[in-house]
């Protein structure tokens, strides 16, 4: 799809819009008061816990998986069926030691150095609960797999992912073997089966992307038609997802991970069609295209001590909790927006190497 315009446009689009989605992911005040109180909690609002629901995991658990998509559909986008696939795939690799793994080690350093700050200037930890104190050797080790800033995950697996990415072309390069593999992933992602390890998960949308690639399968082909279907489909799952949540019925997770899934495809779509509308395009380059990595690393910083000293400084109800939910959120990216502007003045090599040479 090299020569396809719109996809480099589309994804370039949606990263910004995926980014916000996270924060507003992991913004979620009550939880930290379930946490430490009684469920009652949970029942008292009943609005607010449908409205996050909504949000949160019928909107939000999108972003993600989208860019899971995107990573993949990239990885081979300017390969040469001509050329030596293993030169490729290395130069990738060194690419990604720049714009993925680096940042990945300077952020968990940032957020180790954060956390031990704030341990020492208070007993109560802002920024994560478990104490230096605490850590064990292994524990210590553990942080090169399992960072201190959670939401790095995404970063390690899409490195690790990249570190395979000579013989995973090759397993989706047969267009028959390649589609009984992403079956089994799809499968395995709406099912929740365990014969595929937790932490490639999401390698479903990966391989996804990448087959589409690999194989000219142009999905954005009239997405002005198709995102209606996308959108009705994505609409329909989420109404019975919620409907099966609220009765507790156990197969709501699968609907769940359908709803995910169908929501991919419903973003991408109208994103297409909104760009091809409008004749807009957007270069990865562009300031808030790049954005997305400094909020999608960066936002725990703010968000995680703007929630937590919102909770004990505001009456816990449902008005308020929704004011937070969305204006928090809000707060939390226009700051870190303003951040980012002020360090590409100021400061414009921290802030290359910190955005993995996105900017």
């Amino acid at each position: 799809m090299e020569n396809n315009p719109l996809y480099s446009n589309v994804f370039a689009a949606v990263r910004l819009p995926m980014a916000i989605l996270i924060v507003l992911l992991h913004n979620n005040p009550l939880l930290l008061e379930f946490e430490i109180s009684s469920s009652i909690y949970w029942q008292q609002f009943p609005l607010y816990i449908i409205l996050h629901h909504i949000f949160t995991n019928g909107i939000a658990r999108i972003a993600v998986p989208c860019f899971f998509f995107c990573s993949g559909f990239l990885f081979y986008n300017k390969y040469n069926a001509d050329a030596s696939l293993f030169t490729y795939c290395k130069g990738k690799i060194f690419k990604s030691l720049q714009s993925i793994l680096l940042p990945y080690i300077i952020w968990n350093i940032i957020f180790i150095l954060v956390k031990f700050s704030t341990q020492l200037c208070t007993s109560h930890d802002l920024i994560a609960s478990k104490s230096f104190i605490d850590y064990t050797v292994f524990d210590w080790i553990g942080i090169l797999w399992n960072p201190v800033a959670g939401q790095l995950w995404f970063l390690r697996d899409i490195f690790v992912i990249g570190l395979f990415g000579f013989p995973i072309y090759y397993l989706l390069k047969n267009r028959v073997t390649g589609f009984i593999i992403i079956m089994i992933l799809i499968f395995n992602w709406l099912f929740g089966c365990t014969f595929i390890p937790d932490f490639v998960s999401y390698f479903v949308f990966w391989s996804l992307g990448a087959y589409f690639n690999v194989h000219h399968i142009d999905f954005l082909h009239r997405c002005d038609k198709t995102k209606h279907i996308c959108l009705l489909l994505f609409a329909l799952s989420l109404g019975i997802e919620i409907h099966l949540n609220l009765s507790n019925n156990p197969f709501a997770n699968y609907m769940q991970n359908f709803v995910v899934f169908v929501g991919v495809f419903a973003v991408l779509t109208s994103m297409g069609a909104y760009l091809q509308i409008n004749h807009l395009q957007v270069s990865p380059k562009d300031m808030l295209s790049s954005a997305s990595f400094f909020i999608y690393s960066a936002h725990p910083l703010l968000l995680m001590p703007a929630y937590k000293l919102w909770i004990k400084v505001v009456p816990l109800n449902t008005g308020y909790l929704i004011l937070e939910y969305f204006s928090v959120t809000l707060l939390v990216v226009l700051s870190l927006l303003f951040i980012m502007k002020e360090m590409g003045k100021y400061f414009p090599k921290i802030l290359t190497v910190l955005n993995g040479g996105r900017v």
